[in-house]
């Protein structure tokens, strides 16, 4: 086959590939004609029969090279077994306790809660379908911590609570049978709307009553 014209309008060529013999498919000009190249030169017209167009693109690498950095990017699948929470933790969830000693530590300003465990002996609440607490009173009784939590490298929030709360599960126990008998604070909270005046979102947080030493 000979060149149909050496001087191709290279305007209209989309890729040429400099050296090689490999075949490499250019531009389309029309239905039947095209730019293509073969055996290193580059013709105008009719392909040949078997002549297969080799498809390269010039972004092939560098999304390899993007696909590779995001790789690298990845989170780490860890191999560390995953805590498993035992029954006693789940009810201290469920049932409304862990909202108490959060109210005892953080609201109740009237209770001392520094460097203590904070257990809680009763209460009288129920949960709303939203998920909050709605307390009419509870009690509780602290001690101070001889023990420690010791937290395993990248531990999620959660089970940092897990492990915390199964140190303080063992100190009181400890403590209780040595015959430590602990603080006692009856708390009474309310569960308020803060933007209730305002028409707008409800706000939700809890207000102390009355805190009384027992």
């Amino acid at each position: 086959m000979t060149k149909e014209n050496s001087k191709y309008d290279t305007a209209n060529i989309s890729y040429v590939e400099r050296g090689g013999a490999s075949a490499m498919f250019i531009t389309r000009d029309d239905q039947d004609k095209r730019y293509y190249r073969m055996n290193g030169s580059t013709y105008y017209g009719v392909p040949p029969a078997g002549f297969l167009p080799r498809r390269t693109s010039t972004n092939t690498k560098k999304k390899a090279v993007i696909q590779d950095a995001s790789a690298d990017k990845r989170p780490a699948i860890s191999t560390k077994p995953k805590i498993k929470y035992d029954a006693a933790y789940i009810s201290y969830v469920e049932n409304g306790e862990s909202a108490a000693v959060f109210i005892t530590r953080d609201i109740a300003q009237e209770v001392p809660t520094d460097k203590r465990w904070i257990d809680v002996i009763s209460l009288d609440g129920y949960k709303r379908s939203d998920g909050r607490w709605v307390f009419n009173m509870f009690t509780v009784e602290m001690f101070p911590r001889k023990l420690r939590p010791k937290y395993p490298d990248n531990i999620s929030d959660e089970d940092k609570k897990y492990i915390t709360w199964k140190t303080a599960h063992e100190d009181i126990e400890n403590q209780r049978r040595n015959g430590v008998k602990g603080t006692k604070y009856s708390i009474w909270p309310k569960l308020v709307d803060r933007n209730q005046a305002k028409g707008k979102k409800p706000k939700w947080e809890y207000k102390i009553v009355e805190a009384k030493r027992l």
